[in-house]
C-alpha cells in the first residue's frame, strides 16, 4: 500500500516485483515516542523487541528480516519529521512460494484472530 493509503483501492500492484526473493521495507511510525531520547541501551533493547516481534510474526512464513543497513534480524530506529514519532524500520525478504500479497493477507487474518 501506498503510504498513507486507507483503503485497498490505493494499494500498488507491483506483480512479479513483490514475488519469492523480493526485498520489501517496512516502516512502522511509532507515535509519543521520541527515540533520540532514548539511552543507546534502551534504543537497543526497544529495536531487539521490534525485530524479535517481526521475525516471530513473519518468520513463520519463512520471511527473512533485516536492516536497511544488511544486519541480520535486526531493525533500526530513528526519529520521524514529528519531534513525538519514531520510525522503525527494516527490510524483508519475502519467501520462496509466497507473495506480499499472501504475506498481508497472513497478517491481517492473524491480527483479526
Amino acid at each position: 500500500r501506498v503510504p498513507g493509503a486507507i483503503s485497498a483501492a490505493m494499494c500498488k500492484h507491483c506483480g512479479a516485483e513483490c514475488a519469492a526473493g523480493a526485498n520489501v521495507t517496512i516502516m512502522l511510525e511509532i507515535e509519543d515516542l521520541d527515540c533520540s531520547n532514548l539511552t543507546a541501551k534502551q534504543a537497543d533493547d526497544l529495536a531487539t523487541a521490534y525485530a524479535d516481534d517481526l521475525a516471530t510474526s513473519m518468520g513463520r512464513l519463512g520471511g527473512r528480516i533485516f536492516s536497511p543497513a544488511g544486519a541480520a534480524s535486526q531493525v533500526t530506529l530513528r526519529p520521524s519529521h514529528l519531534s513525538t514519532e519514531c520510525m522503525v524500520e527494516c527490510v524483508m525478504t519475502i519467501p520462496k512460494g509466497s507473495t506480499l500479497q499472501a504475506i498481508a493477507k497472513e497478517q491481517n487474518a492473524a491480527m483479526l484472530q
